[in-house]
């Protein structure tokens, strides 16, 4: 190829002409595979581009008499052409080839982790990811808090481009290429444990970096060290301390279990759980007072700041919750009731049919 590619240009130069971008494309992509594959990064091989022009120039500069010095300017000119057409081929084809690439390695990497987070037999998938599974690995959910419509048309595009980035920035923190079962909404990633668990700073910025680019809030459970064997139940749960952050309105970031230990307990699927959920029922057709509820509950017992933010004064406040407390049973103004109308609220936020059951005798 780059005898081709040099035989192209010697053909180019004596016709006095420039190379076409089809000519520069027929030694450029078929390079930039064959590197890819060799897993040679982007930024060596520009660098390695580069260092083999300047060399032919400095040889050609080297050799020069004065009477070739118009030949050798027109020859440098040329060249710049030729590298600056070369780099936009370049750029324009890599990421392409790059996904061609890693598309199989990565369908089987990702295999593998469905594998191992299902608790299916996995040693086949190993072999054919290339992958040296371990006793323990980091676990971390992602989950995409989408707020936009996506056209069903693009879809599928939207997806595997997230999931490509994804890989990409979780490849930065691992260090390799992580596993991990990201579809584009949520999914686990496992990442090689080391003895010490990952920079909480790493994987914020991790967060960060994957809010930005996907345009949307991402929300990472940091879940901590688990075993092989624990990673079915483990990665299930994290998923749902993911969702959980999720359906709460927390915003874009990192989080560990302990952040949401409480609100994880109260949402327990059961009986208890709709019974509690049923004592907020009268107030759902009644928004003002629901709204003053809330209010009540953000701000704790600064009744000041809960009047402010829905726009109204204090004593209307400490009358709506009176109301509350007669319709309810449960008075916002008692400690221990008002944690039991938070609770409430907290599951008619995530479970909306919870709260509208009848409640019925235990």
């Amino acid at each position: 190829m780059v005898v081709e590619s040099v035989l192209a240009a010697k053909r180019a130069i004596e016709a006095g002409r420039d190379l076409t971008d089809e000519e520069i494309a027929q030694t450029i992509v078929p390079l930039t595979e064959y590197y890819t594959e060799q897993r040679v990064p982007l930024r060596a091989l520009i660098s390695g581009g580069f260092a083999v022009i300047a060399t032919a120039l400095e040889e050609t500069f080297g050799s020069a008499r004065p009477e070739d010095i118009a030949d050798v300017l027109a020859l440098n000119r040329f060249m710049l052409d030729y590298v600056g057409r070369a780099m936009v081929i370049l750029f324009d084809a890599h990421p392409d080839i790059e996904r061609s690439v890693y598309r199989i390695e990565r369908h089987a990497r990702r295999a593998l982790c469905a594998a191992l987070v299902s608790g299916a037999p996995f040693a086949a998938l190993a072999v054919q990811a290339d992958v040296m599974v371990p006793e323990r690995f980091d676990l971390i959910a992602l989950h995409v808090a989408t707020t936009a419509v996506t056209d069903p048309k693009f879809a599928n595009n939207l997806s595997r481009r997230r999931v490509d980035l994804v890989q990409l920035e979780l490849d930065q923190i691992a260090g390799t290429t992580a596993l991990h079962t990201f579809d584009g909404r949520a999914g686990v990633a496992l990442l090689p444990f080391d003895q010490q668990p990952p920079d909480p700073i790493h994987l914020q910025r991790l967060a960060v970096n994957l809010t930005t680019h996907l345009g949307e809030p991402v929300i990472m459970i940091d879940y901590g060290s688990v075993t092989r064997d624990d990673l079915p139940s483990a990665s299930t749960q994290a998923l749902e301390f993911a969702q959980l952050a999720a359906g709460l309105g927390r915003p874009a970031g990192l989080y560990g279990t302990d952040d949401l230990l409480l609100e994880y307990q109260l949402v327990r699927p059961g009986r208890v759980r709709d019974r509690l959920a049923a004592r907020i029922r009268p107030l759902l057709s009644q928004k003002h007072l629901l709204e003053a509820l809330e209010a009540h509950v953000r701000h704790g017992w600064d009744r000041q700041r809960a009047a402010e933010e829905i726009h109204l004064h204090p004593n209307s406040l400490t009358y709506r919750l009176r109301r509350i407390a007669e319709i309810t049973g449960l008075n916002p103004l008692h400690p221990h009731e008002s944690r039991m109308l938070a609770a409430a609220l907290i599951i008619h936020r995530l479970y909306p049919a919870s709260a509208a059951l009848d409640e019925r005798p235990a």
